[in-house]
């Protein structure tokens, strides 16, 4: 195979771990989103940081969010919404590091569901989920 086909390759194949990787966030299990927030991303936000290609990681992972807090109506949105202030307190710095072309990485504060998200947060039952609620609003104000 010529070298371009292999560098494509090579390209592709982190990425193609993260893809499935995703859903975990989002799984049912609490067991596989605590392991996935705690140890697999973090990873993941490591390697993709020291090869300067953190958007390829972040974006998927922001939309990924997305998707599931639309589905207000799913019974899984309250068994996971802990995980999603979770991951957005854990890795804002992440989310909001400049890139190469001097922009920002995924800049959530621009997206009306980032601030439905503190607004819901901030009046949450769930202390914790309150509390990271207000940790982004500071760090946002900041």
């Amino acid at each position: 195979p010529s070298s371009s086909s292999s560098s494509t390759n090579n390209d592709k194949f982190p990425y193609s771990l993260v893809v499935p990787s995703l859903e975990l966030a989002t799984c049912d299990n609490q067991l596989y989103r605590q392991l996935y927030v705690t140890i697999l991303l973090p990873a993941f936000v490591s390697a993709y940081d020291q090869l300067g290609n953190l958007p390829v990681l972040l974006r998927p992972l922001w939309k990924n969010i997305e998707e599931l807090f639309l589905l207000k109506s799913d019974t899984r949105i309250a068994n996971v919404k802990p995980t999603i202030y979770r991951i957005l307190c854990q890795f804002y710095d992440s989310f909001m590091s400049i890139t190469q072309n001097n922009t920002v990485c995924v800049d959530f504060r621009r997206h009306d569901l980032f601030w439905k998200l503190v607004q819901e947060g901030l009046i949450s039952n769930d202390p914790l989920i309150c509390k990271r609620s207000v940790f982004l609003l500071k760090k946002v104000i900041q």
